[in-house]
């Protein structure tokens, strides 16, 4: 197997605003199906060849049980132009709501989140994935807190894991964790840029965001792939109100997103890494801070340790090769193995960390009437 090259990234500024947009600027989007209008919402879905789940996500978004106007748009990465079933299948819906455009080349998946945000018509956007869907009330109530929350520039929802068969996958919590979402059910909690040091608080999944202000930090970073949708909501973070709301309003399936390619784990977990420094070195100003230090080795081997069950569909030889990737980068990066002490250290951190966003990051709107 070739040689998996580590992504160089340690002295990266992951805070530096780029301008991805223009990147991809001599590549055009044509527009195949349906007429623009203007509206308050874009729900835009990038697709490439999943036309089976499709359907779905899209009859989620036409159901939206709202008077606010929005549009819906699909932006299809599959440049074959002589390929025309996801654009039959969107002409049978026969939606005056629906818009579809076919890039003439494939932008890459960061690529392409970037093209829906260009193309979006509305203030605020949702990037719904082309095997997701949304509650019937995903608007209703992002608008609300939307009004009531003028400063914010994101807002995320919780979500429900679905199956193949769209099934509800029941999660097992504990005590503790049942007990903490029953007290802040519906809930809005504000997300610092510096609760990523302790995990990812918020993610890709449901996140209403203001165009504008994705527009003015540079959109997606395809360069920090595979989690340049991570640090997308960092440096929002970084810059302006983010908020995650305690209520699940996405449905997420998690059979299908799996991306369990040995390039695409290695990547994360590297990325992570990288991340986790660069805050390090931005938001703490490199603090010289045993407890600190302590906690970002412990963050980064506890991500090893999450990944390490998603390489069951390599190969004996690939996932012989990702842990010995894994080794050489913890080396790399004076990291030490991931001890029982280690874990329970970071266990307790992270707990307490968690505990302080309840108690203390919630915004003045509260609780949700």
């Amino acid at each position: 197997m070739e040689k998996q090259l580590m992504y160089n990234a340690l002295n990266e500024n992951f805070f530096e605003i780029k301008n991805n947009f223009e990147i991809y600027q001599d590549v055009k989007s044509h527009l195949l199906y349906g007429q623009r209008k203007k509206c308050q919402i874009s729900i835009m879905i990038p697709t490439y060849l999943r036309n089976k789940y499709l359907k779905e996500t899209l009859i989620s978004a036409l159901n939206q049980n709202t008077n606010i106007p929005y549009e819906i748009v699909v932006v299809d990465n599959n440049d074959n132009f002589d390929d025309n079933e996801t654009l039959e299948m969107i002409k049978n819906f026969n939606s005056d709501n629906i818009a579809y455009y076919k890039n003439e080349k494939n932008l890459g998946m960061f690529g392409n989140w970037n093209r829906c945000i260009e193309l979006a018509n509305g203030e605020w956007i949702l990037i719904l994935h082309d095997d997701d869907t949304i509650e019937k009330n995903y608007i209703q109530e992002m608008v609300k807190y939307i009004n009531a929350t003028p400063n914010v520039a994101a807002i995320e929802c919780t979500y429900n894991s679905i199956n193949e068969k769209s099934e509800q996958i029941i999660e097992q919590k504990s005590w503790k964790n049942k007990y903490v979402n029953r007290i802040f059910k519906n809930y809005l909690l504000k997300i610092n840029a510096r609760d990523f040091y302790y995990s990812h608080p918020i993610g890709i999944m449901g996140l209403f965001f203001n165009k504008q202000k994705a527009i003015e930090i540079g959109g997606f970073n395809d360069k920090w792939f595979p989690t340049s949708d991570y640090i997308f909501i960092l440096n929002l973070a970084y810059r302006y109100d983010v908020l995650l709301l305690n209520h699940p309003l996405l449905n997420y399936r998690i059979a299908v997103n799996a991306s369990l390619t040995i390039k695409h784990l290695i990547g994360i977990f590297e990325m992570d890494a990288y991340m986790v420094r660069s805050i390090y070195q931005t938001i703490f100003n490199g603090k010289k801070s045993k407890k600190l230090s302590k906690i970002q080795e412990c963050f980064v081997l506890e991500r090893e340790k999450s990944l390490k069950p998603l390489t069951f569909k390599l190969s004996e030889e690939e996932i012989n090769y990702f842990n010995e990737e894994i080794k050489n980068f913890n080396k790399y990066m004076g990291y030490g193995e991931y001890t029982a002490k280690k874990e329970r250290y970071f266990s307790s951190k992270y707990k307490k960390h968690k505990l302080y966003m309840l108690l203390f990051h919630r915004v003045k709107v509260g609780k949700k009437k």
